[in-house]
């Protein structure tokens, strides 16, 4: 059996961590983004990279 640090690093595993921070980004970027914050405040706050976070920026 696998243990938690051993699960951490298969790719099922991260692929699922990936999915899920996509789709809580998707969620939090257009609210942030309606409170006045910009793409580049969002990124710094989050230690995220500015274009990971323009994936999420609604279309308009």
């Amino acid at each position: 059996m696998l243990g938690l640090a051993e699960l951490k690093q298969t790719l099922v595993y991260q692929e699922a961590q990936e999915e899920k921070q996509d789709e809580l980004l998707g969620k939090v970027v257009p609210i942030l983004l309606q409170t006045g914050m910009t793409v580049e405040q969002i990124a710094t706050q989050l230690n995220l990279a500015v274009e990971t976070i323009q994936r999420f920026v609604p279309r308009k």
